[in-house]
């Protein structure tokens, strides 16, 4: 599948199969987003991809109590859990290199956005859910 087709038919999954990813698929999908551009290659970025029920358990205890995807989270094989290191991206010489401050979001989105298309063409679904 090329780019152009994998980012049109690309959509958000919601209903998970409990069936197991291999394992060299979860190199290639976290690793896309290494390939991410990012502000001054600051790659601000860190993913931890979680296969242990209880620890799946415990992010979805983080939810809050009406958000549709915590029984998601405790069902589906894999979570992929994206970290921002802040006042890395857009930060040169210890300050704010623009009235925009911190990049890190702008950041996390270019590299969620190139691990959601390696993970549609690998095969699996998912969609991104917001916690801060």
């Amino acid at each position: 599948m090329d780019v152009l087709e994998a980012i049109k038919t690309r959509r958000s999954i919601r209903r998970y199969k409990t069936t197991l990813v291999d394992d060299k698929v979860l190199e290639q999908v976290p690793g896309a987003a290494r390939r991410s551009p990012s502000w001054a290659n600051t790659q601000c970025w860190r993913f931890i991809v979680v296969c242990n029920d209880t620890l799946k358990t415990e992010l979805a205890s983080t939810l809050s109590t009406n958000n549709p995807s915590t029984n998601a989270i405790e069902i589906v094989p894999i979570v992929i859990v994206a970290c921002a290191e802040v006042r890395k991206a857009g930060f040169y010489h210890g300050g704010p290199s623009t009235t925009l401050g911190d990049w890190f979001m702008f950041d996390i989105g270019l590299a969620m956005e190139n691990t959601a298309l390696a993970a549609h063409v690998s095969g699996l679904g998912g969609c991104a859910y917001w916690q801060f």
